[in-house]
């Protein structure tokens, strides 16, 4: 599965992947059970599937100057269209939106990472309102109960095809044009063009949205 980057940048963040030394390191130095056992299945992910480790290890999630701010993971490679978010922010750091800002971050880079992701998934455990406002800053819904609580989820924005090649073909309409000093009828053409290759596109990413969405629950 191809990945963007490793690496991600925001305003006020800079987020990045531990390697499996640093997750060994970290599970030697967990002093909590929970925590160490969590750490030893990300270890355990990534070295299964070392093709996919980036959606098995823990994300770093720091201040520009460095500042560690906690730490967010994706439960896996996506399966069924459908990837898990987890995420913490530190005592000291909390209450300065930099969850919501790691978790935007985290998203766009998870439909970059994988054009068969059409669903990421989120829970919280019950009364946990700092989280449930952090998912619904995000872009989140609620879609029922899971395992630790209240499930909420984020569906894979549109893209607007028709729009991107009508400015294309408006472009190349317009080169044409002014090449063969016909503007109107480059333009035209070029309109026509984007139009109707946007307009295919956009047909068939819905069909695809259907299809998933139909197959959701089968896996």
């Amino acid at each position: 599965m191809k990945s963007p980057a490793p690496f991600m940048k925001t305003p006020h963040l800079a987020i990045r992947p531990f390697t499996d030394d640093e997750l060994r390191a970290r599970i030697e130095a967990a002093a909590d059970p929970h925590e160490k056992q969590a750490l030893m299945e990300m270890l355990e992910g990534c070295l299964a599937h070392p093709a996919e480790r980036l959606w098995h290890t823990e994300w770093q999630i720091a201040l520009r100057n460095g500042t560690p701010a906690g730490g967010l993971c994706f439960k896996g490679a996506p399966r069924g269209h459908e990837a898990e978010i987890g995420y913490a922010i530190d005592e000291p750091q909390r209450k300065q939106g930099y969850a919501t800002e790691a978790v935007r971050a985290a998203i766009n880079w998870a439909f970059a990472a994988s054009t068969e992701l059409y669903f990421i998934m989120a829970e919280f455990e019950p009364g946990n309102g700092a989280s449930r406002r952090v998912l619904e800053k995000a872009g989140f819904v609620p879609a029922g109960e899971g395992a630790e609580g209240p499930r909420f989820e984020l569906e894979r924005p549109k893209t607007s095809w028709m729009a991107i090649y009508l400015c294309m073909g408006l472009s190349i309409g317009l080169s044409i044009g002014v090449s063969t000093d016909h503007l109107a009828a480059g333009m035209s053409i070029g309109m026509c063009l984007g139009l109707a290759i946007g307009t295919s596109l956009d047909a068939a990413e819905a069909k695809k949205r259907e299809r998933v969405r139909a197959e959701r629950g089968k896996f």
